[in-house]
């Protein structure tokens, strides 16, 4: 038998959590369309994990920003809709949303993604720790 839990979401404003993860979330698209390794390391927390629309799995930090920044891709700009913020406790949170980029990477056209985030409170800011995208 399968035991059950129950979640008791965190008290708060969530549609300000939820905008602030968008935001940070479109930070973390930017940055990846600019190669910028420094930003992406600022927004993402320690523990970074990712799996990528093709399904490859990063588990490391290092490893995750190195993907992200290398120049296999070349994007031209990204758009964020949809996104819907879910609380997990007071500290951690998950966001799904649409995501486009314009753009290609290893010469292929991209396509939208809706993808999963989750995020972890550090301090006052909200870091990426986990990301999943599956093709639209």
């Amino acid at each position: 038998m399968l035991a059950c839990a129950t979640l008791t979401l965190a008290e708060g404003n969530n549609s300000a959590i939820e905008q602030n993860l968008t935001q940070t979330e479109k930070g973390l698209w930017e940055a990846w369309k600019a190669r910028d390794a420094k930003k992406l390391s600022d927004l993402t927390g320690a523990d970074l994990a990712f799996v990528d629309p093709s399904g490859k799995f990063t588990s490391s930090k290092a490893d995750t920003i190195k993907s992200w920044t290398e120049p296999k891709c070349e994007i031209k700009s990204v758009d964020l809709s949809d996104g819907k913020a879910s609380m997990i406790t007071k500290d951690a949170a998950i966001l799904t949303f649409k995501g486009v980029a314009d753009g290609t990477c290893e010469g292929n056209p991209l396509g939208a993604v809706w993808a999963t985030s989750i995020y972890v409170k550090d301090g006052d800011t909200w870091k990426m720790v986990y990301g999943f995208e599956n093709p639209a």
